[in-house]
């Protein structure tokens, strides 16, 4: 049958909680399943015990739900009260951009309960109680950034009155949402397409300082967690708690950061606060916070005494890690710096950065991907990105630059990184089926580009952000140059976009659309070679037409679009690299790709090296998480910055699928620049081991009938299918 969504008969005039319960009579030993979902964020509990949190965020089109076992030790014989406590946010409200919200609160759960005495169905309808919050506030954070989570204030937490149960929007959950007639309930609903996440067990603080009236905490290393804090103080008296990334120091109007385990210095940035009720309370933030210090602030003569520090981290939970070790220590710990990073940027999206926006934009999340493939062969966060931001696709075929989100915005460039990302992904899994599915999105998508194209074959310029990347000089991350020319990097990113589509065709088994694809490609970088690029500096301009200006992005786009090759691709990254007179450097966002582009036109080994020193001085600063940028960052966590754990797994074990879904894969370990090393890697046929000693010997573990061409140093080659592989060193 068709089980309602409820929700209250009265609605505060703003954000709030609303606390759902109901007894549900049943046998200590009763196997109960629950399917719940909710708007616009819920935490479930079953007799005071954690089960699951959700929906998970998705796009407008679908409102997820969860599915959870109940465990039986959480039951007891007779009433179990099941205990939902729902955030609601309005669409209008600001704040927590990626928070996909409708116009009123709503539950909807169903369950079944198996025992003694048969199996029986309950769901939630006008018996369940509600409860509003009035003594909790959701306010936009401090002081930090718009796109942020709200955070609350904690007056009265005794201040909960009830305010009924109604039905609001039926649901047919057997036809997705969808009645005979085709008409979509208010919640077309779909099971989640990734694992529940959960916090994890919990760990201590250290304590740093304290005083009278402060104490100051370490987590021990960057996290995102879900912190608890047990109080008792006078009547009257209010806790702030303060999470920081780091310590910092003031220096007229700005904030400076030292060595990131420096302790001297300030704590500030986003803050909850608890009003003491004289009685002992415990505070639990509803949505997870990114931190490494806390400070908890209670006022002189308040008499608050902290009960109990404790934060449980709370991460995507990966399953069957990839491992890595080597002689060179500083390369391990990139890889474990590297790991942290992605982890705290990998929750039900992947997030540019979790201590801010907490957004999931197309560009990072192709990078992030790219690292996640190599971390785990778990591809499950990767897909359903694929699949969100597909979701935000708009009429004229570019895709918002972040989704989901209550907020458009559109980078025309970050659509084609979002095809980049299909690519690989299908190359790792071998899941072509999706590849054709997510065709048409990529097709339109390349339609906006070709539709753009002026006489001369180059990409116009369009009426959104015409956003590159953060260069000094360029103005909102722009290339400098006429505003009414074309910018070079554009027409080179749509000739990549159109060949790693042209790839996908292929595998999708469309080989007409595949080589309509790679005509487009060579058209954009034959009209890029005879228009952009300057013969005498060797480099393509960034606005032909224009004053002269050079950057580094136009030739790594050149190389890794194949408008140059061989020869010519070496000859134009070496000039960008090394020129005399002044090239755009590229961000460190951007890192990924120029290593890329220097494997792929066989200059890795000279110039990785420099794109590794922003890694070494943020080790050498003792950061526990990659900076958005190493010389003055805002952001102390940023998943674009994970790029080491790649480089280690694909540049160092040398692990690389040759063929779709790792039938073949490429083993090119970098046996002379390490006295040993060993690790796996995730392939779509499962984990290969590399492992080798300077002097002994080489062996490659990985399925029976995946082909292995491992390849020595001097070139010599060994193919083989068999399980394990050994040479000689």
């Amino acid at each position: 049958m068709a089980h309602p969504w409820i929700t209250p008969q009265a609605v505060l005039d703003r954000p709030a909680f609303y606390e759902f319960s109901k007894a549900v009579n049943c046998a200590a030993d009763a196997r109960v399943t629950l399917r719940v979902s909710a708007d616009t964020r819920y935490i479930l509990s079953v007799n005071g015990h954690y089960i699951c949190q959700g929906p998970c965020i998705s796009d407008t089109h679908t409102w997820k739900y969860e599915t959870a076992d109940i465990p039986r030790e959480y039951l007891v014989d007779g009433d179990n009260l099941f205990h939902v406590r729902v955030m609601h946010m309005r669409p209008s409200d600001p704040g927590f951009f990626s928070g996909i919200r409708g116009e009123r609160p709503a539950l909807w759960l169903e369950g079944t309960v198996k025992d003694k005495d048969g199996e029986r169905e309950f769901w939630a309808d006008e018996t369940w109680t509600c409860l509003a919050d009035y003594g909790t506030e959701l306010v936009p954070s401090q002081n930090t950034h718009p796109a942020m989570p709200p955070v609350e204030v904690v007056r009265s937490p005794a201040d909960k009155r009830s305010v009924g149960c109604r039905v609001y929007a039926q649901n047919h959950l057997e036809t997705m949402g969808f009645n005979i007639y085709g008409l979509a309930d208010k919640y077309v609903l779909e099971p989640r397409s990734i694992p529940n996440l959960a916090p994890e067990a919990a760990k201590p603080f250290t304590l740093v300082k304290s005083g009278s009236s402060f104490m100051e905490l370490d987590a021990g290393a960057y996290t995102t967690a879900c912190p608890t804090f047990a109080f008792r103080g006078e009547k009257g008296g209010k806790v702030t708690i303060t999470y920081a990334e780091c310590y910092v120091r003031r220096e007229g109007e700005k904030y400076t950061k030292g060595m990131r385990d420096d302790t001297n210095g300030e704590i500030v940035g986003a803050y909850d606060t608890v009003y003491l009720t004289g009685e002992e309370q415990t505070f639990t933030p509803f949505w997870y916070k990114a931190f490494r210090f806390v400070r908890l602030d209670f006022p002189e003569g308040t008499e608050a005494k902290i009960e109990d520090q404790l934060y449980r981290p709370y991460f995507y939970p990966l399953c069957d890690e990839a491992q890595f070790e080597c002689s060179d220590e500083e390369k391990n710990a990139m890889w474990a710096v590297s790991k942290n990073t992605l982890l705290c940027s990998s929750h039900e999206t992947f997030v540019d950065c979790p201590y801010y926006e907490q957004c999931q934009y197309d560009m990072d999340s192709a990078i992030e991907a790219a690292v996640m493939m190599r971390l785990t062969g778990d591809r499950r966060l990767v897909k359903k990105a694929i699949v969100d931001l597909s979701r935000s696709q708009r009429p004229d075929g570019l895709l918002l630059a972040h989704y989901p989100s209550v907020v458009p915005q559109v980078i025309p460039g970050f659509s084609i990184f979002w095809i980049l990302m299909l690519e690989d992904y299908v190359f790792y899994s071998g899941d072509t089926e999706f590849g054709l599915s997510m065709l048409p999105v990529a097709d339109k998508i390349l339609t906006f580009f070709r539709r753009s194209l002026n006489d001369e074959g180059l990409c116009r310029r369009t009426p959104y952000w015409n956003f590159v990347d953060w260069v000094p000089g360029w103005v909102r991350g722009v290339p400098a140059g006429d505003e009414d020319k074309p910018l070079t990097v554009s027409t080179l990113l749509y000739s990549a976009g159109c060949r790693s589509a042209a790839r996908v065709a292929q595998w999708a088994r469309r080989g007409a659309l595949s080589e309509e694809y790679r005509v487009l490609s060579h058209a954009a970088n034959a009209a890029a070679m005879a228009y952009c690029f300057d013969q005498e500096k060797g480099l393509f301009v960034d606005v032909p037409g224009s004053s002269p200006a050079y950057s580094e992005h136009t030739a790594v786009w050149a190389v890794l679009s194949e408008c140059v090759t061989g020869e010519k691709a070496r000859d134009v990254m070496e000039a960008a690299l090394n020129a005399d007179f002044p090239v755009g450097k590229a961000s460190f966002s951007f890192n990924y790709y120029t290593f890329r582009a220097l494997e792929k036109c066989g200059l890795y080994d000279q110039y990785a090296p420099r794109l590794f020193k922003g890694w070494q001085w943020m080790l050498k600063m003792h950061c526990t998480t990659w900076c958005e940028n190493p010389d003055d960052p805002r952001s102390e966590c940023h998943g674009w910055s994970s790029a080491p754990l790649y480089e280690c797994s694909a540049m160092v074990l040398g692990v690389k699928p040759a063929l779709l879904g790792a039938k073949e894969i490429i083993v090119r370990p970098r046996v002379e620049d390490f006295a040993w090393a060993r690790g796996t890697v995730p392939t779509a046929m499962g984990y290969v081991a590399v492992e080798w000693k300077q002097g002994q010997a080489l062996t490659v573990s990985g399925p029976r009938g995946q082909v292995k061409r491992v390849i020595l140093p001097g070139g010599k080659e060994i193919v083989s299918d068999e399980e394990k592989v050994t040479a000689a060193l």
